[in-house]
């Protein structure tokens, strides 16, 4: 993939990782793959290697019960998103959007 990559971390082990055309089909499939392979992403930890243009990822991040993670800050909604994740309680660290793609996305 060239980008909208997601994985998901539960007990220091990979459990889901997947890619798209966009973040919110890369973090269906990450879920669907930990889901397929019986893991529960109930207090996971996840990283994306691109910011979150909408709420629509968060929400699903939120709803699968992830605790923590790690995305690119950037877009034009880059506010709505951090205020959606500090009201759900989803520690999320933004890292410098200079970095999105994990270098050169």
């Amino acid at each position: 993939h060239g980008g909208n990559e997601m994985a998901f971390s539960k007990d220091r082990k990979l459990i889901g990782v997947g890619g798209g055309p966009s973040t919110i089909d890369a973090t269906r499939t990450a879920l669907t793959r930990a889901k397929e392979n019986r893991h529960d992403a109930e207090g996971s930890v996840f990283a994306a290697d691109a910011f979150f243009p909408f709420t629509d990822v968060p929400e699903v991040l939120s709803k699968a019960g992830c605790q923590y993670g790690v995305v690119p800050a950037g877009g034009k909604r880059f506010e709505e998103v951090r205020t959606f994740f500090k009201s759900r309680s989803l520690l999320t660290y933004f890292i410098p959007e200079g970095y999105r793609g994990f270098y050169r996305h």
